[in-house]
């Protein structure tokens, strides 16, 4: 018997040696890879060494690379089969994991847009320890000036690190404002849904005041011939802006924009007149 056991002993490695290299030739194939399948405009990437290069179709990444997408670029990222993570216009993420559990990104400024198929990798976005997962549908995340918005457009995605939410469904959206209010609900069907003009046509003052409603902390922009004059709306969507006036006729064109890529827009005409009105004529009369 222990004349025969070495021989039990190499037999048993050659077996399992055999059925390693069986799983290895034809056994299902578990690797994930987050690459490159469309790009347009200036993508680049920079990776853990701070070398730069701009990104080609196909190109793979890897964990703590970082992709910048330029104002008029944009990029796509296949995670596995069928899924999709979509870089927008001046967007930039850095990749903290690709395995067969998942892949995970750091959304650093800009806006992403997460498709992924049922049977493909968890996809989660991440922005200083909160966290948007899907792992079967699609969604839409932006980082603004420090406000995370969430967009579900397809399937539920689950959140975490937001307290007292926990998913974001199909035609919600949820934006936490810097100070850490966060406003879910449905997504709004009109982005301006009123603004207060002057009523009066002509002014002596140096400003007026525009008043409105919009979605939560959306961007709100005045713009005129000599300025622009920015605030955001508030987390119930108001917002109140002053807006200076120079002498003469004073167009102002109110632009309102959400993370999302909707705008509206809503024109006034104002004059200011400063000048005292001319005397033509004058009459004394002499009480006697």
């Amino acid at each position: 018997m222990r004349r025969q056991l070495p021989v039990l002993i190499a037999v048993l490695v050659v077996l399992g040696l055999g059925l390693a290299g069986y799983q290895a030739l034809f056994g299902p194939d578990d690797t994930v890879t987050l690459s490159l399948i469309e790009v347009s405009g200036e993508v680049e990437r920079v990776d853990a060494l701070g070398g730069r290069e701009s990104l080609v179709l196909g190109a793979a990444l890897a964990p703590r690379d970082q992709v910048r997408v330029g104002q008029s670029g944009r990029a796509v990222l296949e995670v596995g089969e069928g899924s999709t993570l979509t870089l927008e216009p001046s967007s930039s993420i850095r990749v903290t994991q690709v395995e067969r559990t998942g892949v995970r990104v750091e959304l650093e400024e800009g806006r992403v847009q997460a498709k992924v198929r049922a049977g493909s990798p968890l996809l989660a976005v991440e922005r200083e320890g909160q966290r948007v997962e899907v792992d079967d549908g699609e969604v839409v995340v932006s980082e603004d000036e420090g406000l995370l918005q969430v967009e579900g457009r397809k399937g539920t995605a689950r959140v975490s690190g937001i307290q007292g939410v926990q998913t974001v469904g199909a035609g919600e959206r949820l934006v936490q404002g810097a100070g850490g209010e966060t406003v879910r609900g449905p997504a709004p069907e009109d982005l301006l849904q009123a603004v207060r003009w002057p009523d009066a046509k002509a002014t002596r003052a140096d400003e007026i005041v525009v008043e409105g409603n919009a979605s939560a902390f959306a961007r709100v922009a005045a713009h005129t011939d000599q300025d622009e004059i920015a605030g955001r709306a508030d987390a119930s969507g108001r917002f109140r802006l002053s807006v200076p006036l120079v002498e003469g006729p004073n167009e102002i064109l109110l632009k309102v924009t959400d993370a999302f890529g909707g705008v509206r827009e809503s024109r006034h005409q104002i004059v200011r007149d400063t000048r005292a009105p001319e005397v033509t004529q004058a009459e004394v009369i002499w009480k006697r």
